[in-house]
């Protein structure tokens, strides 16, 4: 089998298994109760993007075959460069969320002022 033989099929695994990812997300039921509610379909969806992943290391590795500046090599470092991108975009996501403001420009934590008076009223008479 040659090299572009190779590369057309791990491209083609890759890709299964790529939009299998978005799939799983879709299809699986959302469980749990509250906050925990649909997290299963987001470990679902990176668990197959983790295999894509590990998929297009070795579509790069298979790339190094062909020329530099070939289609072939672009289109084998495509995998990569997607699951480079989804990695970016979570940790943007994850740090704006954690850093970034807050809707309605409210801050993400308001330290209590001083107590004037108590609450609640213990020794009642």
């Amino acid at each position: 089998m040659s090299a572009r033989n190779w590369a057309l099929l791990l491209l083609l695994i890759w890709l299964g298994v790529y939009g299998w990812s978005f799939l799983s997300f879709y299809l699986t039921a959302p469980t749990g109760d509250g906050f925990t509610r649909g997290l299963n379909r987001i470990t679902s969806f990176f668990t197959w993007q983790i295999g894509a992943g590990v998929i297009a290391i070795g579509v790069w590795i298979m790339g190094q075959a062909f020329e530099k500046g070939t289609l072939w090599r672009w289109a084998t470092r495509l995998p990569a460069l997607l699951a480079l991108a989804l990695f970016i975009a979570t940790v943007a996501g994850i740090l704006l969320a954690n850093y970034g403001p807050r809707l309605g420009g409210e801050p993400a934590y308001t330290p209590p002022g001083e107590v004037s008076a108590p609450a609640i009223k213990l020794d009642q008479q």
